[in-house]
C-alpha cells in the first residue's frame, strides 16, 4: 500500500488516534559488512533473537495492530535465516520492507529473496561516483556491487527505492544522483540530516553540510523536482499561517504508531531513542506499549509546546525530531541547532526557487 494513498492516510489518522503501533522497524543484526562513516548504530555483541524469537516478535506485532515492518540492520542479509523471516512475515500479512546496502545480493539470492514476497527493497548510494561512495562505506567495490544488486532485483520485477543521505560529500551531485536513480527505474529519497549515535559519539558531524552547501542542495532539489514547490507551498501555508491547528498534532510518531525492535528483542520509541521500554520476547507488549512511564509523557507532548519555535518563520520547513534535542540539548523541547540552520537553508531555498516561477 503505497503511502501517500488516502487508504493509507485514513489508517494512519486511526491508528494514531487509538495509539496503535502500526509501523515497526525490526533490526535483525547489527553486524554489518559496511564501516559506513556516518553510521548512527551501535554495533553491540549480544546474542540476537533466535528465528523462532523473531517470528514471536511478529506475532506479537500482529495481535496489537502492525501493519508495516521495516527489516534493517546493520546488514540484514548476513543473517542465514533472512529468508524464512521475509517469508514469514508475508504469509503473517505485513507489508514489507527491506533495508540492504545490496553488497551482499547476487544471481546466486536474488530469485530466492524475491520469492520471500518482500514489498520493496530499499539500498543505500552515497554518491554516484563510485570512488566517493566507497570512500564513505570504507569497502572497495560496494558502489559496483550496490548498482548490481538494484539492477538484479530491478530486473525480476521488485520494486527497489534508493536513498542517500546528502553530506559534504555529495550535495553538489545532486542532479547526478537524480540522473542515476532514474537510469535504473528507480526513486531517490533523502535527506541531509546527520545525528548525535545513541551512544553520543559525534565524530562523524564533521560530514555535515555548511549553510551555503545546504542552500546548494535545497535549490537543486527543487529545481529538479518543481512539484515539490506546490507541495511545499501547501505545507508552508498549514503551519506559517494557522499554527492554532497545530495545539492537538504530537510532534512526532514514536511511541504513537511507531516503535523500534533491535535485534535483541529490545523495544524503543522509533530508532533515535536509545533508552529501551521493555523486551518484546519477554515482557507483556501491552503493558510494555501502555504503561511505560517516559512513553506516556512523550504522547502527551504536542507541537505547541515546543515555545521556541511559536513564532520562527522556518517552522513550516523544519524537521524537528525530540530524540536528537534530548542527545544534543537534553531536553525534548528545545531544537538544536542544526535543525534550525538546516530549515533556515531549507526557507531560503524553497523562496529563492519560488522567485524564479
Amino acid at each position: 500500500m503505497p503511502r501517500s494513498t488516502k487508504i493509507f492516510k485514513r489508517l494512519q489518522q486511526k491508528a494514531e488516534k487509538r495509539r496503535i503501533p502500526l509501523n515497526a522497524l525490526f533490526e535483525l543484526t547489527h553486524r554489518c559488512n559496511l564501516r559506513c562513516s556516518h553510521c548512527y548504530v551501535d554495533n553491540e555483541n549480544h546474542t540476537e533473537l533466535t528465528t523462532d524469537g523473531v517470528k514471536k516478535a511478529l506475532d506479537i506485532l500482529k495481535d496489537n495492530g502492525t501493519f508495516f515492518v521495516i527489516f534493517t540492520g546493520g546488514e540484514a542479509m548476513l543473517r542465514s535465516d533472512i529468508y524464512e523471516i521475509l517469508t514469514y512475515a508475508k504469509i503473517s500479512g505485513f507489508v514489507t520492507t527491506l533495508f540492504t546496502s545490496g553488497t551482499i545480493i547476487d544471481g546466486n539470492n536474488a530469485e530466492r529473496l524475491i520469492k520471500t514476497g518482500t514489498d520493496d527493497y530499499e539500498m543505500s548510494i552515497y554518491s554516484d561516483i563510485p570512488s566517493d561512495h566507497d570512500a564513505l562505506t570504507g569497502v572497495d567495490g560496494s558502489f559496483k556491487r550496490t548498482m548490481g544488486a538494484a539492477r538484479l532485483l530491478k530486473s525480476l520485477g521488485a520494486k527497489v527505492t534508493l536513498k542517500t543521505v546528502w553530506s559534504k560529500l555529495n550535495f553538489a551531485r545532486v542532479k547526478e544522483m537524480y540522473a542515476l536513480a532514474d537510469k535504473l527505474g528507480c526513486e531517490l529519497r533523502g535527506a541531509p540530516y546527520i545525528s548525535v549515535t545513541n551512544s553520543g559519539d559525534t565524530a562523524h558531524l564533521n560530514t555535515r553540510c555548511n549553510d551555503d552547501e545546504l542552500t546548494e542542495l535545497f535549490s537543486s532539489m527543487y529545481e529538479l523536482q518543481k512539484e515539490r514547490i506546490d507541495e511545499t507551498f501547501n505545507e508552508v501555508r498549514s503551519k506559517e499561517y494557522d499554527y492554532e491547528t497545530l495545539k492537538d498534532k504530537r510532534i512526532c510518531g514514536a511511541c504513537v504508531t511507531k516503535l523500534r525492535i533491535d535485534p535483541y528483542g529490545n523495544i524503543y520509541p522509533c530508532v533515535a531513542f536509545g533508552n529501551a521500554m521493555g523486551n518484546i520476547t519477554e515482557d507483556d507488549f501491552k503493558s510494555v506499549w501502555s504503561g511505560d512511564s517516559f512513553a506516556k509523557s512523550f504522547c502527551e507532548l504536542r507541537v505547541t509546546d515546543i515555545k521556541k519555535c511559536r513564532d520562527c518563520d522556518r517552522f513550516a520547513f523544519c524537521r524537528y525530531c525530540p530524540a536528537d534535542s534530548l542527545k544534543e540539548c537534553s531536553d525534548m523541547l528545545i531544537p538544536t541547532d542544526e535543525m534550525c540552520r538546516v530549515a533556515k537553508a531549507h526557507r531560503t531555498a524553497f523562496y529563492n526557487t519560488m522567485k524564479k516561477i
